[in-house]
């Protein structure tokens, strides 16, 4: 017989909390994104 494993994750996301990070700067990928350090080239497919 195999095992089998559940796996259960809750969450509690608090928008408001989102916003402020947003606003505050502790979110911010795309302005802090470096391009000088690397380069996306696109494949043709």
């Amino acid at each position: 017989m195999g095992v089998m494993a559940i796996a259960v994750a809750i969450a509690d996301l608090d928008l408001t909390d989102l916003s402020w990070a947003r606003a505050e700067g502790t979110v911010r990928n795309l302005r802090d994104r470096r391009f000088d350090l690397y380069e996306t080239l696109w494949k043709d497919m």
